[in-house]
């Protein structure tokens, strides 16, 4: 069977993860390079999740072809803009005002992050980003300082 036709069929348990959801078989699925290919040109497997096509374009909406810690520095954004996780920060509350003229973007940012977080709390916002998503080689947790403030963190992995 050749590497094309394996690809919307059956994936084996050693193939990346597909979707943050339950899966639609019509959906047409694609490769999503957890590290952007336009950083790196790693084709490998643990670098490919397979996702809705749709799901797709919705994060490249919200984060571009970001490395990991840009992604979070956004997502921090998000987090607050969407009412998650209020998580304070200087920077955050200058970029959001970036956001704040812009009404296209707005709208289209919005309706990105609804497509693929809607419903979510933080937590399981966390583990979709770490599983398909963001660069394998860095993970995305929580950190809690002793002020009891809470704070976005993207370690490396060892």
């Amino acid at each position: 069977m050749n590497e094309k036709s394996n690809f919307f069929t059956g994936f084996l348990p050693t193939s990346p993860i597909i979707c943050n959801k339950e899966h639609d078989p019509k959906a047409k699925l694609t490769r999503h390079h957890r590290k952007p290919k336009s950083i790196t040109r790693d084709d490998s497997r643990r670098n490919i999740s397979y996702v809705d096509r749709l799901d797709h374009d919705a994060w490249h909406m919200l984060y571009k072809e970001l490395a990991a810690p840009d992604i979070l520095i956004q997502l921090r954004i998000d987090l607050e803009v969407y009412g998650i996780a209020p998580i304070p920060s200087q920077l955050v509350r200058s970029l959001l005002e970036k956001y704040a003229n812009n009404t296209t973007e707005k709208i289209k940012r919005t309706h990105a992050w609804n497509k693929l977080f809607r419903e979510m709390n933080l937590r399981e916002i966390l583990d979709v980003i770490n599983r398909l998503w963001l660069d394998p080689d860095y993970e995305a947790i929580l950190s809690v300082r002793r002020e009891q403030t809470v704070e976005l963190i993207t370690i490396p992995k060892k």
